[in-house]
C-alpha cells in the first residue's frame, strides 16, 4: 500500500510540475469574458438580468471563487486538474482494479494538460470534469449513492450544456438495466442543481432571456462543418493525443474480448456520451475534447493496466510498443518547445495562433497606468461569422473593468446589429449594456478588437458623438486593436 500512495504522489507531482510552464499565460478569450463577469456579479449586478453570457451559471460562480489574477487563475484550474486525476483513479479501480486506476489517473496527468486542447486554462469543459467523472464513480458505487451521482451531473450541466449528453448517458443506462429505484434516485439528484438556478431566474424574472442564452443563442452560435471537425479531430490526433487515442482503441478493443459486465456497459455508455459532447456544436474546438479526455484515459488504463494481454504477445506487442514510443517522441518534439522554451505571452501567441491576447495584455497595463480609481475602461470584441447562406452575424460584448483590474478581451457574445431599440429583450440587453459603457462620463478608454470585422455605423455614431477620439498610440492595427480616449 505504501508503493500504491508513492505512484499517486508522483504522478500528481508530475501532473502539477506539467503545468509550471503555464502559470504566467494571459487569460484567454473565454477567461477574460468568465472573469469579467463574476467581477461585476461581485459588485451586485446579476448574470441574465444586468449581463449575459452563453453558459450556464454555476461556471461564474465557480469563477468568483478564484481572485481574478493570471497565476491565479492557473493554480485554481491545477487544484482542478489534481481533484480530477484522484477520481480518474477511483473510477479505474471501481471499474478494473489497483493497475487500471494508477494507469488512468497517469494518462489523464499527462494528457489533461495538452497545450492544443487548452488543458490549463479555466474553461468550462475543464470545471465540469470533476462535477463528472464524480458522477460515474458514484453510478459504479451504486445504492444511495447514485443520488450523488445526479447532484454533480446536474452541477455539471450549470457549467456547460453539453455535459446533459454526459447526464443522459448515465440516466439512459440505469433506465435501460431496469435499475428502478437508482433511476429516480439519480433523476431526483440531477434536477437538484438546475432547479435552484431556475427559482432564482424566475424569481428576479429574467427566466425567458436565460432561456434564450443557454439554449436559442448558444444553440445558434456555431453552425456544423464537416471540412472544421475533421481537420480539428486530425490536428489533435496528430499533434497532441494519438498516443492517448490508440491506448484507448487497445482498451476498447481488449475490453470486447472480455465477458460482459454491467461496469463495462457503463463506461463505453459514458465514453460514447462525452464524444459526443465534443461534436454537439459540430465545430469541435480544440477545448471541447477536455470532455473526452477522461472517457479516453480510462479506456487508455484497462490497456496499460492489462499489458502485455491487451496489445498480444511476441512480435505483435513489440511492434506496439515500438509504435507508441514513436508517438511519444513526436508528441514531445512538437510540444518541449511550450514547457521549456516559451514566455507565457509566447505560449498563447504559439498556442492561438495570435499575437492579440499578450497585446491586449500589454496595452491593458498601459492603459491601467493612466487611469485613476474613477475611471472605467471597456474593451468590446466584435467579430462577423457566416452562416451557411453567407448572412453576417454579428457579435458583441462588452467587458467592464477599472484600475484593478482591466481584461480588454472578452469572449464573443451574439447580437444584432447595434441599435438598443431592435431585436429581442437579451440582444437589448446586450446593446443596452454597450450604449451605457460610452455614455458613462467615467469612462476614458474604449477598447475595440475587431477579430477580422467592423464597426456597425451606429456604434460609431455614438462614440464619435460622445466625445471619443482615436488614440493612435496605444492603439494596434495589425494585430486589429483599436483604442478610443475621451
Amino acid at each position: 500500500m505504501k508503493k500504491t500512495w508513492l505512484i499517486i504522489l508522483l504522478i500528481l507531482l508530475v501532473q502539477g510540475a506539467l503545468r509550471l510552464p503555464f502559470l504566467s499565460e494571459p487569460l484567454n478569450l473565454d477567461e477574460s469574458t468568465y472573469t469579467q463577469i463574476a467581477v461585476r456579479m461581485s459588485q451586485g449586478e446579476y448574470l441574465y438580468r444586468d449581463l449575459v453570457d452563453v453558459k450556464p451559471p454555476l461556471l461564474f460562480d465557480l469563477y468568483r471563487l478564484i481572485g481574478w489574477s493570471d497565476p491565479g487563475l492557473r493554480l485554481y484550474m491545477a487544484a482542478f486538474a489534481l481533484l480530477t486525476t484522484l477520481l480518474v483513479l477511483q473510477a479505474g479501480w471501481l471499474w478494473g482494479g489497483k493497475k487500471v486506476g494508477l494507469a488512468g489517473a497517469a494518462l489523464f496527468a499527462l494528457f489533461s494538460g495538452g497545450v492544443f486542447i487548452e488543458g490549463t486554462s479555466a474553461s468550462a469543459e475543464n470545471l465540469m470534469l470533476p462535477f463528472l467523472v464524480a458522477a460515474l464513480n458514484c453510478t459504479l458505487l451504486g445504492g444511495w449513492w447514485v443520488g450523488l451521482a445526479g447532484i454533480c451531473s446536474g452541477a455539471a450541466l450549470m457549467i456547460k450544456q453539453t455535459a446533459l449528453f454526459n447526464l443522459v448517458g448515465l440516466a439512459g443506462y440505469l433506465l435501460w438495466r431496469r435499475r428502478w429505484p437508482e433511476s429516480g434516485r439519480f433523476l431526483a439528484g440531477a434536477a437538484v442543481v438546475p432547479v435552484f438556478y431556475l427559482l432564482q431566474s424566475w424569481l428576479r424574472g429574467d427566466l425567458p432571456v436565460m432561456f434564450n442564452a443557454l439554449f436559442g443563442l448558444s444553440g445558434g452560435m456555431l453552425k456544423f462543418s464537416l471540412g472544421n471537425v475533421l481537420f480539428r479531430t486530425a490536428f489533435i490526433f496528430v499533434f497532441e493525443n494519438s498516443l492517448l487515442w490508440l491506448l484507448a482503441g487497445l482498451g476498447f478493443f481488449y475490453l470486447r474480448r472480455q465477458a460482459w459486465t454491467e461496469k463495462n456497459g457503463l463506461l463505453l455508455g459514458w465514453t460514447a456520451a462525452a464524444l459526443v459532447g465534443v461534436y454537439a456544436t459540430g465545430y469541435a474546438l480544440g477545448h471541447y475534447f477536455g470532455q473526452l479526455i477522461p472517457a479516453l484515459a480510462l479506456l487508455g488504463g484497462l490497456a496499460v493496466g492489462n499489458w502485455p494481454a491487451a496489445a498480444g504477445t511476441g512480435k505483435k506487442g513489440v511492434y506496439w510498443l515500438l509504435l507508441l514510443a514513436t508517438l511519444a517522441l513526436f508528441t514531445i518534439a512538437n510540444q518541449y518547445e511550450f514547457y521549456f522554451v516559451y514566455s507565457g505571452d509566447q505560449i498563447a501567441a504559439r498556442r492561438y495562433g495570435s499575437e492579440a491576447i499578450p497585446k491586449f495584455r500589454r496595452i491593458g497595463e498601459r492603459i491601467r497606468a493612466l487611469t485613476g480609481p474613477g475611471d472605467q475602461v471597456y474593451g468590446f470584441p466584435v467579430a462577423v461569422h457566416y452562416s451557411g447562406r453567407r448572412q453576417p452575424v454579428k457579435y458583441y460584448l462588452t467587458v467592464k473593468g477599472g484600475r484593478s483590474e482591466v481584461r480588454l478581451f472578452g469572449r464573443l457574445i451574439y447580437a444584432h446589429d447595434f441599435g438598443i431599440d431592435r431585436g429581442p429583450a437579451l440582444t437589448r440587453l446586450i446593446d443596452e449594456d454597450i450604449y451605457q459603457a460610452i455614455i458613462d462620463r467615467r469612462t476614458k478608454y474604449l477598447v475595440f478588437g475587431l477579430m477580422n470585422a467592423y464597426l456597425p455605423p451606429r456604434l460609431k455614431e455614438v462614440i464619435t458623438t460622445n466625445g471619443y477620439a482615436y488614440d493612435r498610440e496605444l492603439s494596434d492595427p495589425e494585430a486589429l486593436i483599436y483604442v478610443y480616449k475621451r
